[in-house]
């Protein structure tokens, strides 16, 4: 008897550790779970797909999916948004809906959703749902040699009366280039300012006084905030390491930030400020006053510490 328990123990042990995680789940240290459903497994090439995401998450952290969706060559995503969000026994879940088409034929492994999840202390992680895999049919039939398929329609001419165009053209060359000719007289009597340029690091500064002086976390606006201050960073970090920052997404500016000059724990400070950012910014995330001056220090410090040591300017009271 007891020798049939204890095989029975093992064998349940066996089950529970050999359990496959839900489809989706990105990590066994990150509590979420991906429930995915497809309209369809197989559609014509250009034709829409819409997948479903559930997902569930512990009560008391957040996850919410980054403003900008991405499409890849073989798959374009067209819309993207939360249905529902309710609480479960103890846990969120929130559903989404994707809409999207396929442009490529054959057997195409559909683009991982993006995620991004914080815990209880605000630590931020990105977790991706795994939609699977499709089967995208051509329109075109398999033998397409029998096909009467005609070329594109070459230039036409135009009617006639061709002077009076050429006459057009004339007038309207030699009008901007009398334009051009006038213009350049008046820039070469007007005095240059003798004003040195000012560096990324004089220009960030001046800024966050600006940004200090402004009271906007007094006044509770901190949606404008975090874009000024997200702003200053990102103008910063490009004209400072000649990274692209400006118009790169938070995640695609992650895989920029590895520069001689930028040392880890630098960079993972401004990217944790830019995610909060996003976080306001798009997820409708409301911080406190603490966190938004605690984030006001972290870009301060990170300018004043990677400043190019030649640089003497007054530091940010």
């Amino acid at each position: 008897m007891m020798k049939s328990l204890a095989l029975k123990s093992v064998l349940v042990a066996v089950l529970l550790c050999g359990a496959a995680p839900a489809a989706g789940d990105p990590s066994g240290d990150i509590p979420v779970e991906f429930k995915i459903t497809r309209s369809r497994d197989s559609l014509l090439i250009g034709e829409e797909l819409v997948i479903a995401v559930t997902a569930i998450y512990p009560a008391g952290t957040k996850l919410h999916q980054p403003a900008e969706v991405k499409s890849d060559g073989r798959f374009l995503m067209k819309e993207a948004r939360l249905l529902s969000s309710k609480q479960v026994s103890g846990s969120l879940e929130d559903k989404y809906e994707f809409v999207g088409s396929p442009f490529v034929s054959g057997a195409q492994e559909l683009p991982d959703l993006e995620f991004v999840w914080h815990d209880s202390v605000d630590s931020v992680m990105t977790v991706f749902a795994k939609p699977g895999s499709i089967f995208v049919k051509s329109v075109l039939p398999a033998d397409t040699a029998g096909l009467d398929i005609k070329d594109i329609v070459g230039p036409q001419e135009l009617p006639g009366r061709r002077w009076l165009i050429a006459v057009i053209i004339l007038a309207a060359v030699g009008s901007l280039a009398a334009g051009y000719w006038l213009y350049k007289r008046r820039l070469l009597r007007m005095p240059l300012p003798d004003v040195p340029a000012e560096s990324p690091y004089e220009i960030a500064l001046r800024r966050l006084n600006a940004l200090a002086a402004a009271g906007l976390i007094e006044k509770g606006n901190f949606k404008q905030y975090y874009i000024e201050l997200t702003l200053i960073l990102r103008n910063y970090i490009e004209g400072r390491f000649g990274i692209a920052a400006i118009e790169s997404t938070t995640l695609e500016l992650k895989r920029s930030l590895r520069h001689d000059d930028l040392p880890r724990v630098q960079a993972d400070a401004a990217l944790s400020v830019l995610m909060r950012a996003d976080l306001v910014k798009f997820a409708k995330y409301l911080p406190d006053a603490n966190h938004a001056n605690s984030d006001f220090d972290a870009v301060k410090s990170f300018i004043m510490e990677t400043k190019p040591v030649a640089v003497e300017v007054e530091v940010v009271k």
